[in-house]
């Protein structure tokens, strides 16, 4: 029997996927359509708001409103299509009083310039500037009131059921890249003790024939090496990834927590903006007009993902599967041109 062509098998497979997408993007367009309806328009009007030195027009901010209604409804119904279970450890939200703000901190989604602003709406610090304020103040001196509960009745009960609950997410591969670029490529205080630590202990598991150096050091840790190690902690299940990675559902709670404002990492000004109009602070807006991270976290993960075989696209996508569905993000593209690259290979 003659074998078939290779590279008719590998056309056959693409347009299969290509088939598969179309046909999802139909199937969805009326569920999350609105949203990005929404997010077209307020993308049109963006330039308008940033030229409002006082308050985003009525129009953008009806736009906004409608985003974020969205953007909780689709939370809302993707928990009552998933298991979910009481977690062993509580959402970490930092409580702003003076505003009564509440805000759920999720690592590599713009934090430490997120816990920067709070500190600025407290008071805590006399200025504007984000840039201003050291690292040290943000995370080891910070004196903000923190409040750890498991579901909203833990906040009624605390006296906080009617603070205002915010939460940034941002896509979850494009977080892991961050992630792994933060601590085991840059050169950092912080990415020193997770390149000795986590960093060697990948190199002994992964590695073939490792250097010594690399072996004590632990400071070239490759990206699939660091997704294997990841992968494998998720599946072995004897303790929780790390904040850093971990899937933002099992951070922030948002299937118990009821969240008044969802912003994301890839409109993080717009959202910002939106959440201080909220809160009569307009005064201190336009402090997140550039976002050059996320552009350089796309362009590595863009490199960086063609590195990981077939399964462990398959495996992350199973760990942070609620991720992308509680928050609106897509995985089924990336899915095939996967299928089609092994496919090709094969």
């Amino acid at each position: 029997m003659l074998e078939s062509n290779p590279s008719s098998s590998v056309r056959r497979i693409s347009l299969y996927c290509a088939l598969f997408v179309v046909f999802l993007v139909l199937v969805l367009i009326n569920r999350w359509g609105y949203e990005y309806r929404a997010r077209y328009s307020s993308a049109q009007l963006e330039d308008v708001a940033d030229q409002s030195e006082a308050a985003l027009p009525r129009s953008i901010e009806f736009i906004m409103e409608k985003i974020q209604l969205e953007r909780r409804n689709l939370i809302d119904e993707s928990c009552r299509k998933i298991t979910w279970r009481r977690q062993s450890r509580p959402a970490r939200f930092y409580v702003e009083d003076r505003h009564r703000l509440m805000y759920c901190y999720v690592p590599k989604v713009a934090s430490t310039n997120l816990k920067r602003l709070m500190l600025i709406l407290s008071g805590a610090v006399e200025t504007n500037d984000l840039s201003s304020i050291p690292s040290q103040s943000v995370h080891e001196e910070n004196q903000m009131r923190k409040f750890e509960p498991y579901g909203a009745a833990d906040a009624i009960r605390k006296g906080l059921g009617n603070y205002t609950k915010v939460i940034f997410v941002r896509d979850p591969l494009e977080r892991l890249a961050s992630a792994y670029q933060d601590k085991f490529a840059d050169v950092n205080s912080s990415s020193k003790a997770y390149q000795t630590g986590i960093g060697t202990e990948i190199i002994r598991k992964y590695r073939h024939q490792p250097s010594q150096l690399s072996l004590e050091t632990g400071h070239d840790v490759t990206f699939p090496e660091f997704v294997s190690y990841v992968i494998d902690e998720w599946k072995a299940g004897r303790r929780q990834l790390d904040v850093h990675w971990r899937p933002m559902i099992d951070l922030c709670l948002p299937c118990s927590m009821e969240y008044d404002i969802v912003g994301k990492f890839e409109t993080l000004h717009r959202d910002v903006d939106f959440l201080l109009q909220r809160l009569n602070e307009s005064n201190v807006s336009r402090l997140f007009r550039t976002n050059r991270t996320h552009k350089t976290t796309t362009s590595f993960w863009k490199r960086s993902g063609s590195q990981l075989s077939y399964q462990q696209m398959s495996d992350l996508f199973r760990i942070y599967e609620d991720d992308f569905r509680l928050f609106g993000y897509q995985y089924t593209t990336e899915i095939c041109l996967s299928l089609s690259l092994v496919g090709y290979l094969l």
